[in-house]
């Protein structure tokens, strides 16, 4: 029973250090540059943002009767994965709602 437990006990202490040591390994720039590694911290920048813009959806009724409306906006912001040096590794744009009036 001991045996069982220290070799579970070493498995788990494997897996948490191949954890961190590939979660620190993809949190640097592995950009080239003249022929060597980056190697600076890489981190969410924001780059920009667009404008609000309206959208709708409908939802309920049974079909086309009853169907009701939602009206909202939403922007966008949008990032940068970059290091220090400003390389950048990855973008993304999150989408942010609001001002939703359902029903009326």
């Amino acid at each position: 029973m001991k045996k069982r437990r220290l070799t579970a006990f070493v498995f788990c202490l494997a897996f948490v250090f191949s954890s961190v040591s590939t979660a620190f390994a993809s949190a640097y720039c592995d950009y080239q540059v003249n022929g060597g590694i980056c190697g600076q911290t890489l981190t969410w920048v924001q780059t920009g943002g667009s404008g609000t813009m309206d959208a709708s959806h409908t939802y309920g009724g049974f079909l086309g009767i009853g169907v009701k409306t939602c009206n909202y906006n939403y922007f966008y912001l949008y990032y940068s994965y970059k290091c220090g040096a400003g390389h950048t590794i990855s973008s993304r744009a999150d989408r942010h709602e609001y001002g939703h009036t359902c029903g009326k």
